[in-house]
């Protein structure tokens, strides 16, 4: 496709060009589809705000909407954090594997909003967030990941205990108390 041969050209109008299509919704689908197949290839920070947009409104075909987060992840910056963070409940399993990609690429700055997310309504959104902050393994996230344990969701309630093991190399289950007193006996209440 022309869009794609495009990643090549450093000529500011073709640039200037792929920004209009992507952020005119009156556009197909595809043809922003292909402008953000570019920009997933092609740093351009003039794509960072169309991009948070376009994975923000989930009316936009989940395609497109996939693509868009490829493209917020392999740009990193911090700005598209709290849209990623939405993006891991989304309907879209692929939207949802790259919001969660994108947000193991950037956890470190994520790790305030990813602590946030354990109490999201939204299951899927838990328990990504319990796994990326495993990831992280920074012992910050131990008592946000305890008091979260009691999840109604087994499957959230295993991931917690799994990234608590990424982070302590304690294996207590999960369950709640088990880990209540490790972590009493281990800060106390100074807390980490």
């Amino acid at each position: 496709s022309v869009f794609y041969e495009l990643r090549d050209v450093a000529d500011p109008r073709a640039v200037d060009s792929l920004l209009r299509i992507l952020d005119d919704d009156t556009e197909p689908w595809g043809d922003r589809y292909s402008a953000a197949l570019v920009f997933s290839e092609l740093y351009e920070p003039r794509a960072l705000s169309p991009l948070i947009a376009i994975v923000d409104d989930t009316s936009q075909h989940h395609y497109l909407r996939e693509k868009a987060v490829k493209a917020l992840r392999r740009m990193g910056d911090i700005a598209a954090v709290p849209v990623l963070i939405k993006a891991l409940g989304d309907d879209s399993y692929a939207v949802s594997r790259e919001a969660f990609w994108a947000l193991n690429n950037l956890s470190y700055y994520a790790m305030d909003e990813l602590i946030d997310a354990l109490e999201y309504t939204d299951h899927g959104q838990r328990e990504k967030a319990a796994d990326i902050l495993g990831n992280i393994r920074h012992p910050r996230a131990i008592k946000p990941l305890i008091d979260v344990m009691g999840d109604e969701r087994l499957y959230v309630r295993r991931q917690i205990a799994f990234s608590l093991y990424q982070i302590t190399l304690q294996d207590l289950g999960n369950e709640q108390e088990p880990w209540l007193r490790w972590y009493e006996e281990r800060f106390g209440n100074e807390g980490y």
